[in-house]
């Protein structure tokens, strides 16, 4: 018999050794009993001087139940100006900005998941920029990551995707850009923590190479690495500095770090079904990011939790786990 579920897994801490039970009449809404329920998704404010509310509704009517998410983004300055106002496709935003300097100077929003950034063209209309190529899109499902950047204006991740490479927004046109890539040697990257420009050092301002760290595949293993990452290099490969190897990897991967600027803790898993699951977490992190180097890996201790936590008494077939964004949670759905 196949059952359909949702698990939360603690990552942090030690795991229960009997399967836990929940009294979801305390923790869930009865749409049996309510028309709609609706609640934040997202909401910030002063990021990139703007500020976001996403929310979702789940509604009952007729005996169908449909969801809709909608989009809210204004300038952040008290009473700003409206600059979107309406339903949206995505249900979690990784970044957005209002001014981006450079060539890149309207408001865009990047969702997380398989999307490309969307364009703000008016209060009630979005674009999605850009089109999927074939030798950018290796797998069907991906996380989008934006990052703005005061010495290259805007770059674009395409994460868990079989590439190292990065891809930068000019315009509204997305392009390969060949001098960010690390190399045959680095797979797959899961996510990236890199320093803007900042006072390093004393009073002076230091530019090229800036710190980067990252979480990818390497050899064949899941590796958090230290490395420079130059935007005036003429070469077509970053230099890898230090590496940490966490675990191997398995068929199905996921990490990232804390999305909290001055938070570098870090957050893994990798399995190839319901018995064969591996996961992990830094335990150690470096806690000053506006003067350490992200390249200084040496002091990271991590834990790693090598035997699967799961047991049911029935089959289950697992289809999608992904790790909750923002917390160290992951959402196992079958």
């Amino acid at each position: 018999m196949k059952v359909s579920l949702v698990l939360m897994l603690v990552l942090i801490g030690t795991y229960l050794s009997a399967i836990p039970n929940w009294d979801f009449t305390t923790s869930v809404t009865d749409l049996l009993t309510s028309d709609s329920i609706t609640y934040t998704i997202d909401e910030r404010s002063w990021w990139y001087d703007a500020t976001d509310k996403l929310t979702k509704t789940i509604k009952k009517e007729n005996g169908v139940i449909t969801l809709k998410n909608e989009l809210y983004v204004r300038e952040a300055k008290d009473g700003g100006a409206k600059k979107f106002w309406g339903e949206v496709p995505f249900e979690s935003i990784e970044s957005f900005y209002l001014n981006v300097d450079g060539e890149t100077s309207y408001p865009i929003v990047c969702p997380r998941g398989s999307y490309n950034p969307f364009e703000i063209i008016d209060e009630s209309n979005l674009q999605e920029i850009g089109q999927y190529q074939s030798d950018w899109i290796k797998n069907s499902k991906f996380d989008l990551k934006c990052y703005y950047h005061r010495e290259e204006p805007f770059m674009v991740f395409y994460l868990m995707n079989e590439e190292s490479y990065v891809l930068r927004l000019k315009g509204t046109t997305l392009s390969l850009v060949t001098k960010f890539k690390f190399g045959d040697i680095v797979k797959e990257i899961y996510d990236f923590k890199l320093q803007n420009r900042q006072n390093r050092g004393g009073d002076s301002w230091v530019y090229n190479p800036y710190p980067f760290m990252a979480l990818v595949k390497r050899h064949n293993h899941l590796q958090i690495i230290g490395a420079q990452f130059s935007f005036s290099s003429t070469t077509t490969q970053q230099s890898i500095s230090k590496n940490i190897t966490l675990l191997p990897i398995k068929k199905y991967t996921q990490a990232y770090f804390n999305n909290f600027h001055f938070n570098n803790s870090f957050y893994y898993f990798t399995y190839n079904d319901i018995n064969d699951f591996t996961s992990g977490y830094s335990i150690t992190k470096i806690e000053d990011i506006d003067h350490a180097l992200y390249n200084e890996t040496d002091s990271i201790v991590f834990h790693n939790n090598l035997e699967s936590p799961f047991e049911f008494t029935d089959e289950v077939e697992i289809q999608e786990m992904n790790i909750m964004y923002n917390n160290n949670n992951i959402l196992n759905r079958t």
